[in-house]
């Protein structure tokens, strides 16, 4: 061990505290994500639109009418990236549907 390089030695209790100032500089980001993440509602709106994005890809592809812009793979990709994209601004806009925002 080098004697010349000190390293302080953290209780217990200094390392919990340095956590909590670090969970209170992060924690207004997670509880927002967490506030989103409680949206139900839109979580299986995601869910039904990243489902219905292949079907109806696929669907249109076996009528004839699909444009074969996609692979299947790249279909199922682009399904869930809408999902979650869909996702994400319905539950964010969700948290202010109950505040008038109209001029006064």
């Amino acid at each position: 061990m080098d004697q010349g390089v000190l390293t302080p030695q953290l209780s217990g209790t200094q390392l919990i505290g340095k956590q909590a100032c670090k969970l209170k500089r992060f924690g207004q980001r997670e509880r927002s994500m967490m506030k989103l993440l409680r949206d139900r509602k839109s979580i299986k709106a995601g869910i039904v639109v990243a489902l219905l994005f292949p079907l109806v890809y696929f669907g249109m592809h076996l009528l004839g009418w699909g444009n074969e812009l996609y692979n299947w793979w790249q279909t199922l990709l682009v399904g869930l990236f809408t999902g979650a994209v869909f996702w994400f601004f319905m539950s964010s806009f969700r948290q202010f549907r109950d505040e008038d925002v109209t001029p006064r």
